[in-house]
C-alpha cells in the first residue's frame, strides 16, 4: 500500500510539473482578457519565431558519415529543442551549394553526408528515408512551419582550379550543363564557385530548383540568405566580380550602359542597375512561380541587415534614405540586392522617389524579410536599435497594402563571445532584443528568427552555455506560451470559411482535465496531395481560470483524424486539479486563419 501511495504522489507531482512557471508581469498584463479581443498583433498569442537549421559546413545537419537512424535521431533533437521552447518555424538548408539533402531529380546529394569537399557528392540518394520529407512530417507533428532554405548561385564551396569539373563534380552537379553551355563560373576570391546572375541560365536553374520542392514536398516556405552578387573579400569588392561576358550579351540588349561603372543609383542605367535588375528578376519570378502553383507557400528571404548606409563609406556612395550605420556590407550597393524594394513590394515611398520601372517598381517579390541585425545596440558600426528603427521606418512608409511582413535575425551564434564593448556574455541580451522589436515594432515586426540551431545547447562548442542559457531566459522571459505563426500580410485575401469547432465535452479526471470536441470541417487536398487553405490542420487550445480574467494559450495540437465530424480528446495534463477552468478551442488551416472559438466549460 506504500509504494502505491508513493507511486500516486510521483504521479501528482509530474502532472502539475508546469504549474510552478512564473509569468513576468509585463506578460500577465497583456494576456486577453477576453476571446473577443483583436489578439492577432498580440506577440504572445501570434508571433514568429524560428530558427536556422544549418547544413553548409555541417553547422547542424547532418552528421557526417551518419546512418539513417543516427541522422533521424539529429534531426529529432532539433525538432525537440524547437519544440521545447515554444518556437513554431524552421528554415532547414535544403540546398547549400549544388547538393541537397533530399531525393532530387535535379542536383546530387549534397557532400556534407559524407565529408567536406565535393568528391563527396553522389548523384544517388543514400538513405531508403527522404529527409527532407522526414523533417516535415516531425516538425508538422509539432506544429512547426518547414521553410526550405536554398543558397541560390553558390555552386560549390571547394574547387581545385588545377583540375577538370568531371574530377572534382559529381555527374549530376547543375556545373556540367553550366560549363557545356559555353559558360564559366564565378571563381571569387573566397575559393568558391558561383553561377553569374547575369546568365539567364542560372536563373533558370534556380527556379527549377526550388520548383522541385515547392511540387513535391509539403513545405511552408521558401527561403533564401544574404548571398547574391558577392561582396568584399581579401580586398576585392563587388566591382572586381567578372560577369563582362553576360553583360556584354544581356546588358546592351535590356538597354543597360554596361560600359557606365560610375557609381549606381536609381535611374541610372548602368552595370550595377543592369545585376540589380538580375536580382529583382529573380526574385520577383520565384513568387509567381511558387504562388501559381501553391499560393500558401510562403516566400522569405533573410538579407544582411543593412540596405543602404546614409553616409559614404569605402566604395559604397551611401543614401539620404538609407540608416545611420557604417557597414561593409550593405545590400543594395554591395550585393546589388534592394531589400528594401522587395519588402515595399515595388511600392514607390519617398526612399525610392527616382525608382522607375527598370528598377523594379510595381512588381510582388517576397512573403517577408528577415534583416540580419547580427548586433548589440552597443555595437559601434551597426547598433541593433538604430538599424531594427530603420526597418520599423520604412515599414511604416507603406500605403498600398501589399507590404512583406517583417522579422529580425538575432545573432544566437554570437553569445559568449569576447568583447570589451558588445555585452554578449549578458544571457537576457537576446531576451531585451526581443523586448525591444515588440515594443518599437509593433504592427511591423512580426517575431524573430535566430542563427543557428545548435547554439541551443549546453557545452556547444561555438557559445559554451551562453547560447543555451540565452534561449532558456527567453523561454522563461518572453516565450512562457506556445504561439500562433502570424497571418501574413501578403496572403490577407487568401481566406476561407473554417466551421467552428462542435459538441463540447469535459471531464475532471484526477491528474488532469479532459476536454473533447467534434471537427465538422472537411479534410480537403490540393492537386499536390496537401492540405487546402480554409482546411483544419491543428487546434489551439486557450484556458482561464473561472473568475479570472487571463486567457493563456497553453497548447496547440495536430489534426490526426481526418474524418468529418472526428471526435478529438485532449488531456490537459497541467491543469491544476483545485481550480475550475474554463477552455476555447479553435481550429486553424496551415497558413494559420483562424476558426470562431468553442467555449467548453462545466
Amino acid at each position: 500500500m506504500k509504494k502505491i501511495n508513493i507511486l500516486i504522489f510521483v504521479l501528482t507531482v509530474l502532472s502539475c510539473k508546469t504549474l510552478n512557471i512564473i509569468i513576468p508581469n509585463d506578460i500577465k498584463k497583456n494576456l486577453a482578457k477576453s476571446m473577443e479581443e483583436d489578439r492577432s498583433e498580440n506577440p504572445i498569442y501570434r508571433e514568429f519565431r524560428a530558427a536556422w537549421f544549418s547544413t553548409v559546413g555541417n553547422i547542424d545537419f547532418p552528421l557526417r558519415n551518419g546512418s539513417e537512424e543516427e541522422q533521424k535521431k539529429l534531426i529529432i533533437k532539433h525538432l525537440d529543442a524547437l519544440y521545447q521552447n515554444n518556437f513554431n518555424a524552421v528554415f532547414v538548408q535544403v540546398k547549400p551549394d549544388a547538393g541537397v539533402i533530399f531525393n532530387s531529380q535535379i542536383n546530387p546529394t549534397t557532400r556534407y553526408f559524407f565529408g567536406s569537399d565535393s568528391k563527396s557528392e553522389r548523384d544517388d540518394y543514400p538513405f531508403e528515408t527522404d529527409l527532407l520529407e522526414f523533417i516535415i512530417e516531425e516538425a508538422h507533428q509539432r506544429n512547426i512551419e518547414v521553410h526550405a532554405w536554398f543558397n541560390p548561385y553558390r555552386i560549390s564551396l571547394t574547387y581545385n582550379d588545377k583540375k577538370s569539373y568531371e574530377e572534382q563534380f559529381s555527374k549530376k552537379n547543375f556545373i556540367h550543363t553550366y560549363v557545356s553551355n559555353n559558360l564559366k563560373p564565378v571563381y571569387w576570391f573566397d575559393k568558391k564557385l558561383y553561377l553569374d546572375p547575369g546568365e539567364p541560365i542560372s536563373e533558370k536553374y534556380i527556379i527549377d530548383s526550388v520548383i522541385e520542392v515547392v511540387e513535391n514536398y509539403d513545405i511552408d516556405g521558401i527561403h533564401f540568405d544574404d548571398y547574391f552578387y558577392q561582396n568584399a573579400i581579401k580586398g576585392k569588392t563587388y566591382k572586381d566580380w567578372d560577369d563582362k561576358v553576360s553583360a556584354s550579351k544581356y546588358g546592351k540588349e535590356a538597354g543597360y550602359d554596361i560600359k557606365n561603372t560610375s557609381y549606381d543609383d536609381y535611374g541610372i542605367d548602368g552595370l550595377y542597375a543592369w545585376r540589380r535588375n538580375n536580382i529583382n528578376n529573380l526574385v520577383s519570378k520565384l513568387y509567381t512561380e511558387i504562388k501559381a502553383r501553391k499560393p500558401y507557400v510562403k516566400w522569405t528571404i533573410s538579407p544582411a541587415g543593412v540596405w543602404r548606409n546614409k553616409n559614404k563609406l569605402s566604395e559604397y556612395k551611401g543614401s539620404e534614405y538609407g540608416s545611420e550605420t557604417k557597414s561593409y556590407n550593405p545590400n543594395f550597393d554591395a550585393l546589388h540586392a534592394d531589400v528594401l524594394l522587395w519588402m515595399l513590394n515595388g511600392e514607390k515611398t519617398d526612399s525610392l522617389t527616382n525608382a522607375t520601372e527598370k528598377d523594379g517598381i510595381n512588381k510582388m517579390y517576397v512573403d517577408a524579410i528577415i534583416p540580419q541585425v547580427y548586433w548589440s545596440s552597443k555595437h559601434r558600426l551597426v547598433p541593433f536599435d538604430i538599424t531594427v528603427n530603420w526597418w520599423i521606418n520604412e515599414a511604416k512608409k507603406s500605403t498600398n497594402g501589399n507590404l512583406a511582413d517583417l522579422y529580425i535575425g538575432h545573432a544566437l551564434y554570437r553569445m559568449g563571445s569576447s568583447t570589451n564593448i558588445e555585452p554578449w556574455h549578458d544571457v537576457d541580451l537576446l531576451s531585451k532584443q526581443i523586448d525591444y522589436i515588440r515594443k518599437e515594432g509593433k504592427g511591423f515586426i512580426k517575431g524573430s528568427a535566430f542563427f543557428t540551431m545548435h547554439n541551443m545547447y549546453k557545452n556547444d562548442i561555438n557559445t559554451g552555455n551562453f547560447g543555451y542559457e540565452a534561449i532558456k531566459y527567453i523561454k522563461e522571459n518572453n516565450y512562457i506560451f506556445k504561439a500562433i505563426v502570424p497571418e501574413m500580410n501578403t496572403m490577407k485575401d487568401l481566406k476561407e470559411n473554417i466551421l467552428r469547432l462542435e459538441n463540447p465535452k469535459m471531464k475532471k479526471k484526477f491528474n488532469y482535465i479532459e476536454i473533447s470536441f467534434t471537427d465538422p470541417n472537411e479534410y480537403k487536398l490540393d492537386d499536390y496531395s496537401h492540405p487546402k487553405i480554409g482546411t483544419p490542420v491543428y487546434y489551439a487550445i486557450y484556458r482561464k481560470i473561472v473568475n479570472s480574467y487571463e486567457i493563456e494559450l497553453v497548447d496547440k495540437i495536430r489534426r490526426t483524424n481526418f474524418n468529418e465530424n472526428a471526435k478529438v480528446v485532449y488531456k490537459d495534463k497541467t491543469a491544476n486539479r483545485k481550480s475550475n477552468y474554463i477552455y476555447y478551442i479553435t481550429a486553424l488551416d496551415r497558413i494559420h486563419n483562424e476558426s470562431d472559438y468553442l467555449e467548453i466549460n462545466n
